[in-house]
C-alpha cells in the first residue's frame, strides 16, 4: 500500500517516532510535562513504528509528519489482543518480585494507557466493524487500508497535509481507506481532504477507485 517515495528510512524512525510522541502529548499542560510525556512515550512509538516500518506500513514526509497504513483487521481479532495484554500484564504482576513488579507494570499501563489509549481503541471497534461491512458489500474481496496514528509536529505548519497528498497521489492499490479521528479538528480535516462520514460521528472513508 505504501509507496517506496513514502517510505522512510530506518534512520528516519527515531526522529518520527519523536514527531508521534510530540503530537500525541498533552495539549494545555506545562510545557515541561508535556516535553516529559513525550519523552516517555517515544520508547512506545519507536519500536511500534519500527514493527510497522518493517512490514511496510509506515508513510512519512521529511521527519515532519507520519501516518501508519495497514489492512483494517477483524475488530474481534483487536479485542482479543488487548486482553491477551491484560492477562500478560497480570502474570508479570504475579512472577515478578512484589514491589518492583508492581512499579514495572504500573508504570507500563500507564504510559500505554496515556499513548495509546486501548479504550479508544474498544470504542471505535463497533463503528470500524459497520463500515468495513459496507465497504465490504461494495466490493468484494477488496482491500480496506486503515489510516491510524496520523502524526504531524510541528503542529499546524501543512505537514499531515503534504503526507497525506503526497500518499493519496502515488498509492495504485484498489480498494477503500477508512480512518477514525481522534478529534473533531481532524475529522474536519480528513473531510477537507475528501474523505467521507459513513456515519455522523462514525468512520470517515475514501473509494480509491474516485482518484484522479
Amino acid at each position: 500500500m505504501v509507496p517506496a517515495d513514502c517510505t522512510p528510512g530506518w534512520r528516519d524512525l527515531p526522529a518520527l517516532a519523536w514527531v508521534t510522541a510530540r503530537a500525541y502529548s498533552p495539549e494545555g499542560v506545562p510545557r515541561a510535562l508535556a516535553w516529559l510525556t513525550a519523552a516517555t512515550s517515544v520508547l512506545i512509538w519507536l519500536p511500534v513504528l519500527a514493527a510497522m516500518r518493517r512490514s511496510g506500513q509506515v508513510a512519512a514526509v521529511d521527519r515532519r509528519a507520519v501516518v501508519t497504513v495497514a489492512r483494517l483487521q477483524n475488530p474481534v481479532m483487536l479485542l482479543g489482543v488487548l486482553a491477551l495484554l491484560v492477562v500478560a500484564s497480570g502474570w508479570c504482576v504475579y512472577t515478578l518480585d512484589g514491589a518492583s513488579g508492581l512499579w514495572l507494570i504500573g508504570g507500563a499501563l500507564v504510559i500505554g494507557s496515556t499513548v495509546l489509549r486501548p479504550w479508544r481503541v474498544v470504542r471505535v471497534q463497533p463503528a470500524m466493524w459497520r463500515v468495513r461491512k459496507v465497504l465490504g458489500g461494495r466490493d468484494p474481496g477488496a482491500p480496506i487500508y486503515e489510516l491510524g496514528a496520523l502524526a504531524a509536529w510541528p503542529r499546524r505548519r501543512g505537514h499531515g497535509s503534504q503526507l497525506l497528498a503526497a500518499l493519496l497521489s502515488s498509492i495504485t492499490a484498489r480498494g477503500f481507506v477508512v480512518a477514525y479521528p481522534r478529534d473533531d479538528g481532524l475529522r474536519q480535516w480528513y473531510l477537507r481532504l475528501g474523505m467521507l462520514e459513513h456515519e455522523p460521528g462514525g468512520a470517515l472513508y475514501l473509494d480509491l477507485r474516485t482518484l484522479p
